[in-house]
């Protein structure tokens, strides 16, 4: 697997306000009756204020502006603050266990396909892919993925690898309402109204997507229209690649009293495969004699897991990294942290990412994917993403991400 924001308010000047008024212009003072000249006219005219009433003025003036200023700059700390205030529970809860049979068209290649996918879900941790041949309910098992939120198997060969859990918040089968919808304010996704699928209301929404990249705008030639319930479950996908519909994917069952068997989702012992051992490392727990940037677990949350994984890419990089997970019910939250100094570059993608505050002096780029909200930022110098399936709950973890020595 590889690797890889909301507008900021210009603040005015805090010295616009408190800015004295042009100072009035003074006139010579002449004889005040000059010979051999009438006395002014003073009927109706208000006399001219003396000095130490201008002063007075003067004062009560700059108070009221000052205090006017203050209460502005108060007003502006608020909205910072607010901006990484601690999320509530989300609004409707994603949905904790079900299992979805769809019948899938694929017009990819030469000849269209009628294949089967079977998708089931037990959040936080726990996932189960099948790809059959054939219509629904399928004939042959082509291939299939299994998580258990330690490790992964790959079917059908059952090829055994370790899984972390970014690997379930990427996880192309798992969907947010929350974070689709955030997309769609951010502009990187549109909502199309809602539809009905096997009885369930779901809303329609249009982005280009590929694999674990970013969200971004559709046009007509490439984007993705998905159809999605309230509590993150896909019912209904279709394709669009250079203009043509390649691939189209409909719910035709679905089970949210989900009773799989107890080994459903289980991995098994053993060694991994080869390659994994070849380019893998990882390890539970926090490195020694590193400097550690820690995330806080958002009330409602535990943590779930600490582990270092310094995995290399066959033909990559390595990108040691130091994680943490916090689960509360149904949600997972990933801090993710590379483990050495990158000022200038970050070890992960920012394409299509908006800068995003997160506090007093603290700003990050946020991104979006149809299952997580995903916000980069910098903590004295070392490079940190945050991914959870709430844009305000990815918010918060990384405006409080602090540096522990």
């Amino acid at each position: 697997m590889s690797r890889q924001t909301a507008w900021k308010p210009r603040k005015p000047s805090r010295h616009a306000a408190l800015e004295k008024p042009a100072a009035v212009p003074r006139t010579r003072r002449s004889h005040p009756n000059p010979p051999n000249h009438p006395k002014p006219m003073t009927e109706g005219v208000a006399p001219a204020a003396s000095p130490r009433v201008r002063i007075r003025w003067l004062i009560a003036t700059v108070v009221v502006l000052g205090l006017g200023s203050a209460g502005f700059l108060s007003w502006l700390s608020t909205q910072s603050d607010a901006a990484v205030a601690e999320p509530g529970p989300p609004a409707v809860a994603p949905a904790t266990a079900f299992r979805v049979t769809y019948r899938v068209d694929d017009r990819a290649g030469a000849q269209p396909q009628v294949e089967t996918d079977v998708v089931t879900v037990h959040r936080p941790g726990d996932v189960r892919v099948e790809h059959w041949t054939g219509a629904p309910p399928g004939v042959a098992l082509m291939s299939g993925t299994v998580i258990d939120g330690r490790s992964d198997l790959t079917l059908p060969d059952d090829a055994r690898s370790y899984a972390t859990p970014l690997t379930i918040a990427f996880t192309p089968e798992l969907y947010s309402a929350d974070a689709l919808n955030a997309a769609v304010d951010a502009g990187k996704a549109e909502a199309l109204g809602d539809d009905a699928v096997l009885g369930q209301t779901c809303t329609r929404y249009s982005y280009r997507h590929a694999g674990i990249e970013p969200l971004a705008k559709a046009d007509d030639r490439d984007h993705v229209e998905s159809c999605v319930t309230r509590d993150g479950i896909l019912l209904r996908e279709m394709v669009t690649v250079a203009g043509r519909e390649v691939r189209s994917a409909r719910a035709v069952s679905l089970d949210r009293k989900l009773a799989a068997p107890a080994d459903y989702f289980a991995v098994g012992e053993g060694e991994p495969s080869a390659d994994v051992q070849a380019t893998r490392r990882v390890i539970e727990g926090p490195p020694s004699d590193q400097q550690l940037v820690e995330a806080p677990a958002p009330h409602g949350f535990h943590e779930d897991r600490r582990l270092t994984d310094t995995r290399q890419e066959i033909d990559g990089p390595l990108l040691p990294l130091y994680l943490e997970s916090f689960v509360g019910g149904s949600e997972l939250v990933v801090s993710e942290q590379y483990l050495y100094r990158s000022q200038n570059s970050l070890p992960w993608s920012t394409a299509g990412g908006s800068s995003v505050p997160l506090g007093p002096g603290r700003s990050g780029q946020v991104l979006y994917h149809t299952g997580a909200v995903e916000v980069q930022t910098t903590v004295d110098g070392f490079p940190v993403r945050v991914l959870a399936p709430r844009f305000q709950l990815a918010r918060y973890v990384a405006g409080a991400l602090r540096s522990k020595k």
